[in-house]
């Protein structure tokens, strides 16, 4: 334990230690050498913000199924803008403290913050693609939905498609057939799990000192993302 406080205290000053002085073109090299990275992450961001406005594919349903049945929530417990600050920002400001005032490393913070947004892009990006393309129903749909009167599945396969619908644009029926997969989810596990392991691997969490508090504080992180899902089946979205 003193050993665990010690390094809190002062930070890991046996890797500042082994730290080796680069000449300004190897740094310059080392920089560029992340530029692929950083178009990865802007050409990542950029595909996020196509196909969070994508209708997407609109599967056929049937209005008698009990599962998509459930009241549509005006006011979600944690709205896509909160979690983008669970997820986002406040991971992002813990490595912020832990590279400048623990590590006291410029070098690590970027690499930190690249890491981060990289995970968040890919995992957001990858989720709004397969939305799109699945279409799945979310257990409010008919509630969005507002079937007309008198609506009932056509014949003879017992489904029904939005044209049954009062509703049929606008954000809120073309968000209810984007079931699977939750980007609540993947965008909160992607940023408190990134933090998560960042944590681990700061604090060397695998070493053999057998200190059981910074497991504990790693999981933390998870236990956040767990419960941001969690809130996704309380609001019946997913």
């Amino acid at each position: 334990m003193a050993d665990l406080l010690r390094r809190i205290r002062d930070g890991p000053a046996d890797e500042r230690r082994n730290r080796t002085s680069m000449d300004g073109k190897t740094r310059l090299r080392l920089v560029f050498s992340y530029l692929p990275d950083w178009i990865l992450t802007i050409l990542l961001v950029g595909l996020v913000t196509y196909f969070t406005n994508f209708e997407g594919h609109k599967r056929e349903f049937s209005l008698t199924d009990t599962s998509i049945q459930h009241t549509f929530a005006v006011k979600e417990r944690v709205t896509f803008q909160m979690a983008i600050v669970y997820a986002g920002a406040i991971p992002a400001g813990m490595i912020l403290l832990m590279a400048l005032l623990w590590r006291r490393s410029f070098w690590d913070l970027h690499n930190g913050i690249l890491g981060l947004i990289l995970a968040l892009a890919l995992a957001t990006a990858i989720t709004n693609i397969i939305k799109g393309t699945v279409g799945r129903p979310r257990p409010d749909l008919i509630d969005r939905c507002q079937p007309i009167a008198g609506a009932v599945n056509q014949s003879p396969y017992g489904l029904a498609n939005i044209t049954m619908c009062t509703v049929q644009t606008g954000h809120i029926i073309t968000d209810g057939f984007k079931s699977f997969p939750s980007g609540h989810s993947s965008f909160s596990f992607a940023g408190l799990g990134f933090l998560a392991f960042y944590w681990a691997g700061k604090t060397h969490l695998f070493d053999k000192n057998g200190h059981a508090i910074k497991a504990w504080i790693a999981l933390i992180p998870l236990m956040g993302a767990s419960l941001i899902a969690i809130s996704r089946t309380m609001d019946n979205r997913q």
